[in-house]
């Protein structure tokens, strides 16, 4: 859910919202996005702890080590 957050968080808050303007299908589509990461905030007490960047990395290696790595098609 903390990498999601990242996301999320990191594309909303670009101009014209980011990467998600280039695939969302409608302004439909960006707005459930937005809804989301709001959604995200309610639930998620990580984003807001001083050790964010710490607690993100550790999400990131749990998730990696439970998924595997995703090797590069070219």
């Amino acid at each position: 859910m903390l990498i999601l957050f990242e996301i999320l968080s990191r594309e909303m808050d670009r101009p014209r919202y980011g990467k998600f303007q280039a695939f969302a299908g409608s302004d439909a589509q960006i707005w459930a996005f937005d809804g989301l990461l709001a959604a995200l905030e309610h639930v998620l007490s990580e984003p807001f702890s001083h050790d964010y960047d710490r607690l993100l990395s550790e999400a990131a290696n749990a998730l990696i080590r439970r998924r595997g790595r995703i090797e590069p098609e070219w």
